[in-house]
């Protein structure tokens, strides 16, 4: 990563100051310029089984993990990882399916649920806010209300002893390289924003909020970033989360 120590200070931007620098903002990360990011999905079907009985019933939501960004398969992705650790801490199999929301605001993802998924059939439900608002440098106030309004539709039309997880928008400034103020007008916005997230989920009792593991060099292969690695150390952190919430809550080891 690159060093930004002379941008390190919040760079806080009102709302018209994020008009402002918006576009150039998009310039940067919109693909316009080459970066490290990837805009590509996984082609396949997303959602597959783990052979075994009695199956648990894992579904990812939103975010990169959710769409398969960066992978040829969904195979390799969280809700696959997760899965299979799931099923070795329990004994039992496990389904899994991912509901991508595409590259679109935090807003759509309740009304994508409501066409697209009967949430009451789901003992695990994972919801990853996306980076769309943090790129685009939307704003606070309406993203934390949108992802609210996601928390009290999970939590309204899942199953009552349903394990739910959302975490933080994922820190992505650091990804591709750009001039180190407009990384820091990203990170910045994306720290606002998990504020208002940690604050939020705070309020529902039934939602287990929790940091992913950090973006390191553990995620990468060579000097080139592996989704495949990021993957598969957040899906064994859900693993790890949801055994444990599973077996408190269920008494099942």
């Amino acid at each position: 990563m690159t060093n930004d120590t002379g941008f390190r200070t919040r760079v806080a931007l009102s709302s018209w100051q994020r008009a402002i620098v918006r576009p150039l903002v998009s310039l940067f990360y919109g693909g316009t310029l080459p970066t490290r990011l990837s805009w590509s999905t996984a082609p396949d079907e997303p959602a597959g089984v783990v052979p075994g009985p009695d199956p648990d019933r894992v579904l990812v939501i939103g975010g990169i993990a959710g769409a398969g960004v960066g992978v040829r398969s969904h195979k390799l992705g969280v809700a696959s990882t997760l899965s299979q650790a799931l099923s070795r801490a329990s004994g039992r199999g496990a389904e899994w399916r991912n509901v991508p929301i595409g590259m679109g605001r935090v807003g759509q993802t309740a009304a994508a649920l409501q066409e697209r998924v009967d949430l009451r059939r789901y003992d695990v439900i994972v919801f990853f806010p996306g980076v769309y608002e943090a790129l685009h440098l939307s704003s606070p106030t309406r993203w934390a209300r949108e992802y609210e309004s996601v928390l009290q539709h999970l939590t309204e039309h899942a199953a009552s002893d349903a394990t739910i997880v959302t975490s933080p928008v994922p820190h992505v400034s650091d990804r591709v390289k750009v001039p180190a103020i407009i990384r820091a007008f990203v990170r910045e916005h994306t720290r606002v924003l998990n504020l208002g997230a940690e604050r939020i989920a705070a309020q529902y009792p039934g939602v287990v909020f929790t940091a992913m593991p950090a973006i390191d060099a553990r995620m990468m292969a060579g000097d080139l970033f592996s989704y495949a690695k990021l993957y598969r150390i957040w899906g064994s952190h859900l693993a790890a989360l949801v055994v444990e919430e599973r077996g408190l809550h269920t008494g099942r080891q």
